[in-house]
């Protein structure tokens, strides 16, 4: 982290004795010594103050003051030893001590401080500390109005920086210095000298208005009363040179006579010497054309020798490779002898009677004995004596070294080179996406707009390139998947790494206007990419201090292809910059995430109130958050507790002043918020409508209401309006909001326009020209008794259908709860509505595509809905571009071995992909049929969905082996846009879902058995 102490011993240990930064630190001494106003000297000098110099780094201004005030004590402090160290060393008369001006207790007549409150981003905490140490005087020395930015400089100061008066002190003295001539190999701009004094000390001294001025004028005068000399002694020089000049004319008229003399004689030379070199030239002819012919030989002798050291090169690297890849079938050999010898030892040992007595007293005990299943004992013994099968169970549930032979035999057909071949095939090869963002994408546990953005184009199938500007400065940060194949710092990149990734209509995203960004944006328009400046906050305010330039900024405003903002009023701002146009692109909601139907446990550490629990996350330190509201009603709702969350690193005097009903819960992944919301009352809002909150987009604010959260905000300009939200600057009226109730209203419709897929597809619409997808698409959804959640799910098809202009067909599996009657009414004119007088997975999706006209076949449950414009188009593409695949879905699982039941992918981190470089995995068992695609013609060679599983159970793991036998391959794709609310439908784990399990389980296992046994033990 910059500006910390390790940080800072580094830069001095590493750079010691640079004589560059000595110079530095000597000129800004004697900089502030030399214009400081002669009474301050006076005063100093003859009352013998002590002065300290805070953050002296290597000490060398120390020693000019030392020097200045020579009756005087200086001593010199800094937070870095290995600086401290640095000055003892060279400056052996002089105190100095190690020490953090937060820390520091002692006082001193005059604190002196040269270019470090720079470096504090609560420069202010930092500036009262240094005053209050002060008997007498504070003198600083400081940046003043950058024009550009310093990475170690977090502060930029202007008049409005300092305050006239602070508690016991006032500014006695101010100088602004603009610096000149050599001046700008030290500094280039501005530098302002001021002087606070105690109003104490101030009161013994004759002060006038005389004392405070700064003699600017006079210092310009005397300025332009140089130049004037200077002027004027140049001009003396320019006459005698003049003179002197006439005086060699004359010289070179006499020269010239005699020259004229010569050229008889020179042209008669010259006469003769042509004659040579065209001699001399026939010769080089001749030379030359020979030389071309030994530099031929030379360079097809060189490609030789070159070509001949590249083939031994790669003859050295195949043999290599030839030597480790026959290692490695060594191995794979010698690993399927050890298995092979294992499976033989088993089946001699399975062979032996003393083992078979054994698993038949085994088996007597567990089932006829201990258990209550004897008629399944009985069936298994008549079965071995009439050597039939009865329909008992399986051996090897009883048996342990058979399941450890089915183990081994799938070990033993495992194919290494399909599996490399599938890896290779899996690698996204999609439109890029580069975010040039602020901050890191786990700042503020991954809740910021970039961040945002980044998740949703890598779920939308996107490579996603993230870069950032700044590190982040939270004290705690959270581990998280980063959706990105890149992600990193600005300093760690250049051009030529983008240029070696770049593919055509890559999308470029700038997130401020930073002029180390500038050169990536010229770059991406060299290369016809696409480029949206997204303007997120007023930069003009101390948001921007760290980077902010309004010639950089208007150049982004001038460059970019797309223009967005995030508030209403920043539109407005814009227009004082620029003529081009601009889309109003608010925050959003990720509802992947925020989902309120979704079931959460109560985070440990989340307070409840006994009346109310209210909830704020986000950023707890900027100048825009109303502290005030908070302390207000933390006093007036006792029985109420405030959570907040967020870094309260930087605010210890807040935490430590708060109520006990103010709980400070520090920073959490965006992915812990909703369990957070779902056991709060209210969420809320306290930021002041100042020159930077009322230019603000808040975030939270769509994740608040996403869940359905009853919002108390103050009355920020594009929140007006919104659902479930109450605006009020009143903090009486906040108390009286907290203790009133207030009806939810249904919010379903405004989150489906401001979740980050409307966002994205947004800048996708401006960016991409062709929008309709051509092919043919059937949607076909089942639904049993499923009235509260189908809807959902037909008006998100609805809303997401234009560019694809797909058919939706319903198929009612004999609900009794007025699904049908409901879907016929509502969406009759708008859908195909089918009844199926079964209840069945199988024949109702048969039905479907029998009533169906797509060339693509699209598979949906009720309990699922979709949130992007583009969310077929991943599945789709696959089909289309991987010949091999035959089928597509968003779902999927696997099986633990010698089982029927395994894993699925909704339960596993990320839900299993863990790299954003993947497109799909084929290594998957089976696909569910809930957001599976695949093409009519399959589907038909297949011969559908076997219907004896209705009503339910095992026919997408039946479909997905028939998909296989067919000589395709399987893709898991998570990149489709699709929700889903688990076990809506199937009501698993019930005891009626356990035996249809069971049933069809044996019948699969049976029916592939039959038909292709190696595939079957393959996944199972």
């Amino acid at each position: 982290m910059i500006n910390n102490e390790e940080y800072w011993n580094n830069i001095f240990k590493k750079e010691k004795n640079d004589n560059k930064r000595e110079m530095q630190t000597s000129f800004f001494g004697n900089l502030a010594i030399s214009n400081l106003p002669r009474w301050i000297i006076e005063d100093i000098e003859f009352n013998s103050m002590i002065i300290c110099d805070v953050g002296c780094a290597e000490g060398d201004a120390t020693y000019l003051l030392s020097n200045e005030f020579k009756n005087n004590k200086v001593i010199g402090i800094d937070f870095s030893s290995e600086a401290i160290k640095i000055a003892r060393d060279k400056y052996h008369d002089i105190c100095f001590e190690v020490g953090d001006i937060r820390n520091i207790n002692e006082q001193y007549d005059v604190t002196f401080s040269s270019n470090m409150l720079e470096h504090f981003y609560n420069y202010k905490d930092i500036l009262e500390k240094l005053i209050k140490i002060s008997n007498k005087y504070c003198i600083l020395l400081l940046p003043f109005r950058e024009y550009y930015t310093i990475k170690e400089h977090h502060t930029y100061f202007d008049f409005q920086s300092f305050p006239f008066e602070f508690e016991d002190y006032m500014v006695c003295y101010f100088k602004v210095m603009t610096m000149q001539g050599e001046d700008v190999n030290y500094w280039f701009g501005e530098q302002i000298l001021i002087v606070y004094a105690k109003k104490d000390n101030l009161k013994t001294k004759n002060i006038s208005l005389r004392n405070f001025y700064n003699g600017y004028i006079e210092e310009r005068t005397k300025i332009i009363m140089d130049y004037d000399e200077k002027i004027n002694s140049l001009n003396k020089k320019l006459l005698e040179a003049d003179n002197n000049f006439k005086k060699e004319s004359q010289d070179k008229n006499e020269i010239k006579s005699e020259l004229l003399k010569s050229k008889d004689i020179i042209t008669e030379t010259q006469c003769k010497i042509d004659n040579q070199l065209i001699e001399i030239s026939n010769l080089v002819n001749i030379l030359g054309h020979t030389n071309h012919e030994l530099v031929d030989a030379k360079e097809q002798l060189t490609n030789i020798v070159k070509d001949k050291e590249i083939l031994n090169e790669n003859n050295k690297i195949l043999l290599s490779e030839n030597s480790e890849l026959k290692g490695l079938i060594n191995n794979l050999y010698l690993e399927k002898e050890n298995i092979n010898s294992a499976i033989n030892n088993i089946i001699i040992t399975q062979n032996s009677k003393s083992y078979k007595l054994s698993l038949l007293f085994k088996r007597f005990l567990s089932q006829f004995i201990k258990g209550n299943e004897k008629k399944d004992f009985i069936k298994w013994l008549f079965g071995r004596l009439s050597k039939k099968y009865m329909g008992s169970k399986w051996l090897k549930e009883f048996d342990h070294l058979e399941i450890a032979k089915l183990a081994l035999n799938r070990e033993s057909t495992f194919d290494i080179n399909s599996i490399t071949y599938k890896m290779e095939k899996n690698i996204k090869n999609s439109r890029q996406v580069f975010i040039f963002a602020s901050v890191p994408y786990y700042d503020v546990g991954g809740g910021q707009r970039s961040a945002q953005l980044a998740k949703t184009f890598n779920n939308m199938g996107y490579e996603v390139y993230y870069i950032y500007g700044f590190h982040s400065s939270e004290t705690e940060i959270k581990e998280m998947f980063i959706p990105a194949i890149m992600h990193e710092h600005i300093d760690k990149i250049n051009i030529q790494d983008i240029k070696d990734i770049l593919k055509k209509e890559a999308i470029f995203i700038f997130e401020i206007p930073y002029e180390s960004f500038e050169p990536y944006l010229d770059f991406a328009q060299k290369y016809n990419c696409y480029t949206i400046y997204e303007h997120i906050d007023n930069w003009g305010t101390s948001l921007g201090c760290l980077f902010y330039n309004e010639t950089v900024f208007k150049r982004f405003l001038l460059k970019a292809d797309l223009l967005t903002v995030t508030a209403r009023l920043l539109g407005e701002k814009l227009k004082e910059q620029t003529n081009n146009s601009y889309i109003y692109s608010a925050n959003a909601v990720n509802s992947e995430l925020f989902e309120p139907l979704k079931e959460y446990n109560q985070p440990k550490d989340l307070i409840k109130g006994k009346n109310k629990t209210l909830l704020y996350f986000g950023s707890l330190w900027g100048e825009w958050f109303d502290w005030e509201k908070i302390e207000y009603i933390s006093q007036k709702c006792k029985d109420c507790e405030i959570n907040l969350i967020g870094d309260y690193g930087p605010i210890q005097d807040k935490v430590k002043k708060m109520e006990k009903n103010v709980h400070f819960l520090g920073i959490k992944n965006q992915a812990e918020l909703p369990a957070y919301l779902m056991y709060s009352d209210i969420a809320l809002l306290p930021f002041k409508n100042c020159e930077i909150g009322k230019y603000v987009s808040p975030l939270k604010i769509f994740e608040y209401i996403a869940m359905n959260k009853l919002v108390l905000s103050t009355p920020l300009d594009d929140i007006k309006g919104y659902p479930n939200t109450i605006c009020t600057d009143d903090k009486e009226e906040w108390v009286k909001v907290i203790y009133s109730e207030y009806k939810i209203v249904d919010s379903n419709s405004f989150i489906l326009n401001n979740n980050w897929y409307a966002r994205c597809n947004q800048l996708l619409d401006k960016a991409s020209s062709k929008e309709i997808v051509e092919e043919s698409i059937s949607v076909i959804v089942l639904n049993h008794n499923n009235k509260k959640v189908i809807g959902r799910c037909v008006n998100s098809l609805l809303n997401h259908i234009k560019r694809y202009n797909y058919e939706i067909v319903i198929v009612d599996n004999n609900s009794h709860d007025g699904s049908y009657e409901y879907l016929d009414e509502n969406f009759g004119n708008t859908i195909k509505l089918i009844k199926n007088e079964l209840n069945g997975c199988s024949s109702g999706r048969n039905i479907g595509v029998k009533n169906s006209t797509g060339k693509y076949i699209c598979f949906l449950d009720s309990d699922q809905w979709v949130i992007s414009d583009r969310w077929l188009d991943t599945a789709i593409n696959i089909l289309k571009n991987e010949l091999f695949i035959g089928a597509v879905s968003w779902n999927a699982g696997w099986f633990e071995p010698g089982k029927t039941t395994g894993p699925i992918v909704d339960y596993q981190p990320n839900r299993a992909i863990d790299s954003s470089k993947i497109l799909y995995r084929n290594d998957i068992a089976y696909l569910a049929t809930s957001g599976m695609v695949l093409e009519r013609k399959l589907f038909e060679e297949i011969g559908g969905f076997d219907e004896y599983y209705d009503p339910t159970c095992f026919e997408d793991t039946d479909i997905s082996l028939k998909v296989r036998h067919a000589g395709y391959e399987l893709a898991y794709c998570p990149y489709m846009s699709i929700m889903h609310l688990p076990h809506q439908t199937t009501q698993s784990g019930s005891s009626g879902h356990s035996k249809l399990m069971e049933r069809n389980g044996k019948y699969f296992i049976d029916k592939w058995t039959k038909i292709d046994k190696n595939l079957l033990e393959y996944y199972l």
